[in-house]
């Protein structure tokens, strides 16, 4: 993909340069051709005969050509003036974003991220608070700056793929007339070096030529591709790239990337965006990938396609970071990681004849790794769907699971790709731009086919429990352990947090109006729980999911005052407050139940929970308000993990770290008690109105007022927002019965889902066992009630 810097550098402007240089010349040729014409008629009219005739007909097939030629060319000006008219104003939407970060004074790496300033105030809590705000704004510009990168690399392929089908049509023109390009007669002969090293008389020379030719910067044609891989078998190709290996272990400079543009050109092959397709694959490494997940039952040694597999993923482990296998490949090396993920790791010669079967980890990593580089790859597993958008032919449970339970040797964090990609794409960051709308609703599809898989309680592949299985992951022997899915592999239920995090309203039912994204179809209540509860297996990962959930539920109190100033009445909006915040109480009180710990540290680690949470939200919440015009949040809170990465919580790396400063004093009643609740939410519609500019917070009765902000809310005199704060609200625009009516609408909302999961004077322990694992859900509580 383009590098910013290098989108700079670029002037499609000189595609026009040469659109009319191109057509000048055609023109030049095309009246040439007419002469020609001319000349030949008045040469040939007087002169009969088989000569006269046999001239004839060769002048005719030249005029013939000339004008196919012609017309191709006229295309190839078309194809050119229209690059030029889409990559003119996407370079510069690349360029204006990157020139408005830097001016505001963030930097901008070549690989799309933008960085914030640090802030040093001197105070340890203004720092905190600029900074997420910085960090929220450089989020921002990193997604949009991405989204506009990714369109101009999709603009500049299809422009690519068009002028090169006229370049192909071009070279069809045979005679005097033939293209010299990469398709002349001097041009690498993929056949012919096929042939060389199938016969055993390739010298050194000809392998470093045929190293050389493949490692090509630019890469290799797709036709020498096409003709080399299927003109070999797959011995010779790994005989070729044993070779390689051993001249790089020998201290060959080159050998390494020859080794490279092996891997690179099978990739690029089995990639339509390159040229190629799953079909151009060699039939005999199709079988390979094939048999990896679907083992032949009448093959003398069952152990050989494995075998065979791990040599192939040796080779293609070697492509280059840049390079990605076509969807439907991907698809296949996902098929094959899942199967041999799901192999167990004790040894069973009936399964795999090998007394260690982790040998095969590295593989299976190596497939993962590759196929999720391709993110409609992962949008097709996770979704069930087949490229075509029809239902896949395989159980994608089948795929993810084994996946999921592994216990890899990184934590998960190859596993991870499969939905890094998710958070960046859930928001469009130009609603008028088709593909980053497409790109929005796929991620929306992606993460709900994600939950839905963590969620369910009969598996659609063999009816086992997948909820409970991933809290209780499987060991050597298949057996249940107390081992969680964060316990196992923490940073890809990060990962899969970050993820979900965009979509938190979506799993309460709220509608298209309320919340960004789209393309989350409808979870129900019970299914969010799990998510919940399995994403606080790993306290990193649930630190950001129930934190984008308070903080979605905060931004929902603001919006409903702040809309309530311009006379609209949204009290759904506290329904879905009500709900978020009960969300992450049931998820968390269903972890200590899954976890069976003695009373008192269920209390502490919960407590501990929800002020990670409470300290994400605070982040996510201060972030977007700083980074708006005005400070004032007035659509859909916009989640972004930018603004965590320098908090407390979560360091670069992923990692946990612990308690967070600046979030001493945080109290659980504030959320825990009918009275804590509502202060709460009195707290968000004050502060709303405070950013807004309605009410000055010098007028305000509190004791610990801060300059022109109010206190945070862990240091907001609860008597003043329990018995003063309703009447500053409605001296300054929302009357006491508006807000009464949104208070109860939240707190109808809290109850929504406990009225579910503690139904019939469930405790904990019941509601857990029954409701959550064994799915016997309330008669009414499969879905949330869109009428309340």
């Amino acid at each position: 993909m383009w590098s910013p810097s290098a989108i700079r550098s670029l002037d499609p402007a000189a595609l026009t340069t040469a659109a009319d240089a191109v057509e000048s010349a055609n023109n030049t040729f095309r009246e040439s051709t007419h002469r020609v014409d001319r000349n030949v008629d008045s040469t040939f009219g007087g002169w009969d005969g088989e000569g006269g005739a046999a001239a004839a007909a060769r002048a005719w097939s030249d005029r013939v050509a000339g004008q196919g030629i012609s017309r191709a060319v006229d295309e190839q000006v078309d194809a050119l003036r229209d690059a030029a008219n889409m990559l003119i104003p996407a370079r510069a939407t690349v360029v204006g974003i990157v020139d408005n970060a830097v001016a505001a004074g963030f930097t901008v790496h070549d690989d799309a991220r933008v960085e914030a300033p640090r802030t040093h105030t001197g105070d340890a809590q203004t720092d905190l608070v600029v900074q997420a705000g910085l960090d929220d704004t450089a989020m921002n510009f990193e997604v949009q700056l991405k989204s506009a990168v990714r369109t101009f690399d999709e603009l500049d392929r299809d422009a690519a793929v068009r002028l090169e089908q006229v370049s192909i049509r071009l070279s069809t023109f045979g005679g005097e007339f033939r293209s010299q390009n990469t398709h002349s007669i001097d041009a690498p002969d993929g056949a012919a070096d096929a042939a060389l090293l199938a016969s055993g008389a390739a010298r050194d020379t000809d392998l470093e030529r045929i190293g050389r030719t493949l490692s090509l910067p630019s890469g290799a044609s797709i036709e020498y591709l096409d003709a080399f891989y299927n003109s070999l078998d797959e011995d010779e190709l790994a005989n070729l790239h044993e070779t390689y290996k051993t001249w790089e272990a020998e201290g060959n400079p080159d050998a390494a990337r020859w080794a490279d543009g092996l891997g690179n050109g099978l990739l690029i092959l089995s990639n339509p965006e390159y040229g190629g397709s799953w079909e151009s694959v060699p039939q005999d490494i199709r079988g390979t990938i094939r048999y990896g997940y679907e083992p032949d039952p009448n093959a003398e040694h069952p152990g050989e396609p494995l075998d065979r597999l791990d040599r192939l993923g040796a080779i293609l482990g070697e492509a280059n970071p840049q390079y990605r296998p076509g969807t439907e490949m991907g698809i296949e090396m996902s098929r094959v990681a899942g199967y041999m993920a799901g192999i167990p790791t004790y040894a069973d010669p009936h399964i795999i004849p090998t007394p260690d079967p982790s040998y095969y980890d590295h593989t299976a990593s190596t497939f993962l790794d590759l196929a999720t580089r391709n993110t409609d790859t992962s949008y097709h597993l996770l979704t069930g769907t087949d490229v075509d958008g029809s239902p896949a032919d395989f159980s994608r449970d089948e795929v993810l699971v084994p996946l999921l339970t592994r216990e890899w040797a990184d934590d998960g964090a190859t596993l991870a790709g499969l939905t890094e990609w998710i958070a960046a794409d859930a928001l469009s960051a130009d609603p008028g731009d088709p593909a980053a709308v497409i790109r929005a609703e796929r991620a929306g599809e992606a993460a709900f086919g994600l939950a839905e898989v963590l969620s369910a309680p009969e598996s659609e592949w063999n009816s086992d429990n997948n909820f409970n299985r991933f809290l209780h992951m499987p060991g050597a022997s298949r057996e249940e352990t107390d081992l969680t899915i964060g316990d196992v592999n923490p940073v890809a239920v990060r990962s899969f947090a970050t993820a979900l995090s965009p979509f938190v309203s979506d799993m309460v039912g709220s509608v298209d109006d309320a919340t960004a994204t789209s393309g989350f179809g409808e979870l129900g209540p019970v299914p969010a729980t799990r998510v919940f509860t399995l994403m606080n297996t790993d306290p990193a990962a649930g630190a950001l999911l129930n934190g984008a959930a308070i903080a979605q539920a905060t931004d929902f109190d603001r919006r409903f005052a702040l809309e309530q100033l311009d006379g609209v009445n949204k009290y759904s909006y506290g329904t879905y407050s009500g709900r978020l915040q009960s969300l992450v109480e049931v998820g968390l009180s269903s972890t200590y139940e899954n976890e069976k710990l003695v009373e008192q540290a269920a209390i502490d680690n919960r407590n501990q929970s929800r002020a990670d949470a409470y300290a994400v939200a605070q982040t996510l919440v201060t972030g977007a308000v700083t980074a708006l015009p005005g400070g004032v949040v007035t659509g859909p809170l916009v989640y972004s993990t930018g603004v965590l990465l320098q908090s407390e919580i979560v360091d670069a790396e992923g990692r946990y770290v612990g308690h967070p400063s600046g979030v001493e004093g945080f109290d659980s009643e504030m959320y825990l008690t009918e009275t804590g609740a509502e202060n709460t939410r009195r707290y968000n519609m004050l502060n709303a109105l405070v950013d807004a500019g309605r009410v000055d917070p010098a007028d305000m009765p509190f004791s610990q007022a801060e300059g022109h902000t109010i206190p945070e809310r862990t240091k907001a005199d609860e008597h003043v927002l329990t018995n003063q704060a309703a009447s500053i609200i409605s001296e300054n625009g929302i009357d006491y019965g508006s807000q009464d009516m949104y208070l109860g609408s939240a707190s109808n909302g809290a109850g929504d889902l406990r009225n579910i999961v503690y139904a019939d004077q469930r405790d904990g322990t019941d509601g857990f066992r029954d409701v959550l694992v064994n799915d016997v859900v309330p008669a009414g509580g499969e879905r949330w009630n869109y009428g309340a």
